[in-house]
């Protein structure tokens, strides 16, 4: 779907001569993990069309990158949380912070890349995770 959606978007783009592709990709993309390999495998592949819109339409002023979301301290964690006591605390033992990034923080996150600002960076994967994906115990 986000292949079908950034096809769809960038004639469009093109003609305006800038663009921002925000991609929103998980840990399971880069870590795998039992009994998900569908999503896993869609998820890393957002690092590689990220990368081919760039290289396709950066002369267009267009950037494409990637925020790889590790868990984020929000609405469903609590939720997961209530179901598993101690599963936020299990997660934040994992981090080197021993903190989650909020929605709030994805959320600006997300705007700063739709930004002017953002034009030298060009599909880059940034590591949304806490250093979560610096563990290698999972």
């Amino acid at each position: 779907s986000a292949a079908q959606i950034s096809a769809a978007l960038l004639p469009e783009l093109m003609l305006k001569r800038w663009g921002r592709v925000v991609l929103i990709s998980s840990l399971g993309g880069r870590l795998g993990g039992a009994g998900a390999s569908a999503y896993n495998m869609g998820k890393a592949a957002l690092e590689s069309l990220a990368r081919s819109i760039a290289l396709e339409y950066g002369r267009y002023h267009i950037c494409a990158n990637v925020l790889c979301l590790g868990p984020v301290d929000g609405d469903r964690l609590a939720r997961r949380d209530a179901e598993h006591p101690g599963a936020r605390d299990a997660l934040l033992a994992r981090t080197p912070s021993r903190r989650l990034p909020t929605e709030a923080q994805v959320a600006d996150l997300i705007v700063m890349f739709c930004s002017e600002q953002i034009a030298p960076v060009q599909g880059a994967t940034l590591d949304v995770s806490a250093g979560t994906h610096l563990n290698t115990a999972w």
